[in-house]
Formats: C-alpha cells, structure tokens, sequence
C-alpha cells in the first residue's frame, strides 16, 4: 500500500499587499511511527495562535495488512512546533477502523473531536476528560450562535444529524430532520443571519448513489432551503462551504460527469439560496477535485484547493475569473 508517511501541515498566509498565498513554514509530522497519516481540512485555529488537528493514521504489518488504524488529535503551535498527540482509541468501539472527523476547541481550553460512533474531551494539554459512545457519526462540528456547539454528520437512518451540546458534551437539542434519503454532512457553518449552512452528500433512490446536498436551516435546525446537485456516477460529494464577506455561500465538491469523467464542483448561492453561479465542467473549472476555499474580503477573492493526485492552490474573484494558479504543490496529496 502506498501512502506516504508522515503528515504536512502547510499554513498559507495571504500577503495585505500581493495578495499571493505564501508558505512560510512546512513540518512533518509522524508521533505514532505510522505507515501513513491523514489529516482532515477541518483544522481548528485556537484561541492560543497554534492549530489543533485531526485525521486517521495507519500501521501496518509487513504483509500489508492493517495492526491499527486509529483516529488522533495533534496540537501545535503557531510556529509549527508539535505540542502533544494523543490517539482516540476506545474500549467500546466494535468497527474496525476509527477515524477522527472533526475537532472544536472548547471555551474552556480544551478539544472536542469525534468520528463513527464516538466522542472525545481533552484538556489543553490533551489530557482525556471523558469519552462517549454515540449511535451517530459526528462529522462536523462548528459554534453555535449562543455558544454551544451544533454537531452535524451522519445517523444510522434516514435522518440527517442535527444536535447542538455544550462544552462537557450533554446535549442540548436533537433537531435531527428528514429529508427522505440517507444524508451524510461533511461541514456546518453558522451563518450571519442567525442559522446555519451545511454541505456533504445524499443518496438517491436506487441505493448508495450519492449526490451533492447543499442545506440552509435556522437557528435550531429547521430546514429552510435544500438544493441538491446531480452528476451522472456515485460519487457527487460536496466538500466544503463557505459564508463570504458579501453574505453568499461557496459550495466546493466533486462531481461524476457523463462518461464517467471526474470533475470539481463549484457553487456560489445566496442565503435565500439562489444560484449566482456554478462551475461544474471540467473545461470550466481547475482540478478535478474542489476540496475547501478562504475568503479574501479585502480583494473579493477566494483561494480554493483542487487536485487529485496533486494539489494545486488557486485565487479567483467572486466571480470567478481566476488569476493565478500555483502547482508548486503538486506532489503532496490533499487528503
């Protein structure tokens, strides 16, 4: 199995004049003497300048069959230094695998992350506090607008998860709601009129065929609006959203083209959920793959991540007329 070992963690800073995206340090990482780790884009930037991160790493025996394969949290400084590592593994979990899907730092200091069927409380010093068996998959996770925390993901159902807990993991509301097919949320947003925006996929019919899910709900989860983007295979996933400093909603995804042909997906909507635009061919669009987006309000811009086997990194306006494109990274995969 080929996964590269180690971990990268690139940090891009947007100069206030170039307005270029510029590395300015890269470390790799491999605290768990690892064949191969994942990381998830969903890092947290915590109160203290240093970043918390999640994802999976794999050990593997000599033959290529797996000895573990664990979900982690790491926490480093804003210099990139490695502060502390700690793997999720629980006693109660049954699936073979446990991947880390989402970290939140916590008002107190500390770090709730989680994946299928479990959760997880660290101190600041990644100390574990408590951890919890769940009958869902909290994927995402974001603040809630009176400080809780909304958790968002997966459920054994139908249902597409909807819950909001505070700092020690109670919760608060369930507000799961149903959109007559299995949903699985990859990111939640809250948004400035008080609720929240959220992306990932949902199967059709026929059974696991996926399908792009773009949902705007209020402040307790009430559905307000869907949109649902179709391509023609079974992997139409929307990856990322964004709310920018015009108040609109960038969607990024993937899309599975006729032919069979891999494309990346992009959306921009309005919270009222009208399309002000898309981009969803591969004669359209950079890379095959649209994986997360930043907001540059003070030139109208994003840069967004695309790729497949590499990763290019790209600036465009709101309107999508791109003006440079970097390759530099092209051989460090994404995911």
């Amino acid at each position: 199995m080929n996964i590269r070992t180690g971990l990268v963690i690139m940090i891009i800073f947007v100069l206030p004049v170039m307005l270029m995206g510029e590395v300015i340090w890269e470390h790799f990482y491999n605290p768990f003497g690892a064949s191969g780790i994942n990381v998830r884009p969903q890092m947290q930037v915590c109160s203290d300048g240093g970043f918390a991160v999640t994802g999976y790493y794999i050990i593997e025996d000599p033959w290529g069959g797996y000895l573990d394969w664990c979900g982690y949290v790491m926490k480093i400084s804003s210099e990139g230094e490695l502060q502390w590592a700690d793997p999720d593994t629980v006693s109660f979990a049954t699936a073979p695998t446990h991947e880390s899907d989402a970290v939140i730092e916590t008002s107190d200091g500390g770090f709730i992350n989680g994946g299928d069927g479990y959760m997880i409380k660290r101190d600041s010093d990644g100390n574990r506090l408590w951890e919890q068996d769940l009958d869902y998959a909290p994927h995402t996770m974001c603040y809630s607008h009176d400080g809780n925390i909304i958790v968002s993901g997966g459920t054994p159902d139908e249902y597409t998860l909807f819950r909001i807990i505070d700092m020690d993991g109670n919760e608060i509301l369930n507000n799961d709601f149903n959109l007559n097919h299995s949903t699985s949320i990859k990111l939640i947003i809250p948004t400035s009129d008080g609720g929240y925006a959220m992306t990932g996929l949902i199967t059709q019919d026929e059974g696991y065929h996926g399908d792009i899910i773009i949902i705007k709900t209020n402040a307790i989860g009430d559905t307000l609006w869907t949109y649902r983007k179709d391509g023609d295979g079974d992997s139409d996933c929307g990856n990322w959203i964004l709310e920018n400093s015009e108040n609109n909603l960038i969607v990024c995804g993937e899309l599975i083209l006729s032919g069979f042909t891999l494309c990346g997906y992009l959306g921009l909507f309005d919270l009222n959920g009208q399309i002000i635009w898309e981009k969803d061919s591969n004669d359209e669009i950079t890379g095959l793959q649209q994986f997360y987006a930043i907001d540059l309000p003070e030139d109208n811009s994003f840069l967004i991540t695309a790729g497949l086997e590499g990763l290019d990194v790209y600036k465009c306006d709101y309107d999508y007329n791109i003006e440079w494109i970097d390759n530099d990274m092209e051989n460090k995969k994404p995911y």
